[in-house]
């Protein structure tokens, strides 16, 4: 399992009280700790610990930080439309997006928990767009074998992705500086990433902040965000829609069993 046996223990201490407190709704430090999350501006998601989630219909959460008690919602048509993320495990943190018709219908439900690790994708270099290939007409056969296998040597993947935190953290990953033979004078470039630094739900989506630099006057760095919505959510498999392109990504081995703090 993903989740240490201290998470499990304190997990299962917070839902004996969450669930089995017959209304009384006294929190304690560790369970706001449990359900602690940034919440953007405008964001109408739902978050809290999962009570039941062995039935196909239905999900029991507590929202320990707003005082509610134990809630049901349903999450039939959301299991249907491929819209639940992650399977409802008990002692799980869930993202609920509920219909503004129907507050106890789900729309799409995210396992945070799922989310937590190191997520990782390989990338192929391509070769440079400013080097002619029309030169390679007019060289001997010889040249240009020289030069394609030069080319294949270098068609090395590289590993690039980032690891979510609970504490809403990104730090990014595969972000190393190239070595001498990928410098300038390299036919191959692997295509620019973008160095996320945070992340967040929003009604949903995952938004995905990275810093650009500041122009020549103020010199400021400045924040930006890219908007992603799962696609697919396994326990070691994820893909994100940005725009009209998905990118798959796997969960690196060793964070499988790592608390993600």
């Amino acid at each position: 399992m993903r989740k240490i046996a201290v998470f499990l223990w304190l997990a299962g201490l917070a839902l004996f009280f969450a669930c089995g407190n017959n209304g009384n709704s006294e929190q304690t430090g560790k369970e706001k700790e449990l359900v602690k999350s940034y919440v953007a501006k405008g964001d109408s998601t739902l978050y809290g610990l999962v009570c039941d989630g062995g039935d196909d219909t239905h999900l029991v959460v507590f929202f320990p930080e707003k005082g509610l008690d134990p809630d049901t919602f349903d999450i039939s048509e959301a299991r249907m439309e491929n819209k639940v993320f992650g399977f409802p495990t008990v002692g799980d943190k869930y993202a609920l997006v509920v219909s503004p018709e129907d507050k106890k219908k789900v729309v799409l439900a995210i396992n945070l928990h799922e989310l937590m690790g190191t997520w990782v994708y390989k990338q192929l270099p391509h070769l440079r767009e400013d080097i002619n290939l029309d030169l390679l007409n007019h060289v001997s056969s010889e040249e240009k074998a020289r030069f394609d296998s030069i080319v294949d040597s270098l068609m090395i993947p590289r590993e690039y992705g980032f690891t979510l935190k609970v504490d809403q953290q990104l730090v990014p990953t595969g972000m190393g500086r190239a070595t001498k033979i990928m410098g300038k004078e390299s036919p191959v470039v692997y295509p620019p990433v973008k160095r996320y630094t945070e992340w967040h739900i929003f009604n949903g989506d995952i938004i995905l902040t990275y810093a650009v630099s500041g122009s020549d006057i103020t010199k400021e760095a400045e924040s930006r965000n890219d908007t992603a919505q799962l696609v697919y959510l396994r326990s070691d498999t994820m893909a994100l829609r940005f725009g009209d392109v998905v990118q798959g990504y796997r969960l690196r081995p060793d964070t499988l069993n790592q608390n993600q703090k």
